[in-house]
């Protein structure tokens, strides 16, 4: 782009440039700092809902065909927090707000209620319920943020999908421990999977132990 130009010309354009791509990283540190400010201030209004889920009895759990009433009251919570910043807020500052509270307060409580200290114990048709739940978290951030934001729940994800399996051998079956091919690129590591395991009461211990992990 500086056929021509003299070399002191050229010096002083790429100079130029070298500072607007300096001053571009500082105001896009300084926006994301601002929004996790944001986002933390927020949180307030989001952690009632999100932690109704410890509440959820996922070991007697019966067959349920909808979301748990701690799904709806979280979705609802985050949707009038939000709305007063959807006319104030640019789409991509109302996106990268969304992925943050996704990822600083959504996906740690989720993720604490798999694996956490106080974890629940879940029965299999309380698996299956936590997925429902999960799908449903999911699909309602998907629908209010034009980027994805579903790589953003895949560790959760593939915990449900753990705390789904028939039995523990079947992770065998998803690709673990192989890099590359099909199946899943698993995010969780082995000790994280055996946590995992261990909350399904139908599991026995005697069986996780044994895998080769």
């Amino acid at each position: 782009i500086f056929r021509g130009a003299a070399a002191s010309e050229e010096g002083k354009a790429r100079e130029c440039m070298s500072e607007l791509a300096n001053a571009s990283q500082v105001l896009s540190k300084s926006l994301q700092n601002a929004i996790s400010r944001l986002a933390a201030v927020l949180e307030r209004f989001i952690k009632p809902s999100l932690d109704l889920f410890k509440d959820n009895d996922y070991e007697t759990s019966q067959a349920a065909y909808v979301e748990s009433t701690s799904v709806v009251d979280l979705i609802s919570a985050v949707e009038t927090t939000l709305e007063p910043f959807k006319e104030g807020l640019n789409s991509n500052c109302l996106d990268t707000l969304v992925a943050t509270i996704i990822s600083e307060h959504v996906l740690p409580s989720l993720e604490r209620l798999v694996i956490g200290k106080k974890a629940p114990n879940f029965s299999q048709l309380g698996a299956m319920q936590f997925d429902k739940d999960l799908r449903a978290i999911t699909g309602f951030f998907s629908g209010i943020s034009q980027r994805t934001v579903r790589d953003q729940f895949t560790r959760v994800s593939q915990m449900s999908l753990v705390l789904n399996l028939g039995e523990p051998a079947e992770i065998m079956e998803y690709n673990w421990g192989e890099q590359g091919g099909g199946g899943v690129l698993w995010r969780l590591n082995a000790d994280e999977v055996r946590k995992v395991m261990e909350r399904r009461t139908d599991f026995k211990k005697e069986r996780i132990q044994a895998l080769r992990l």
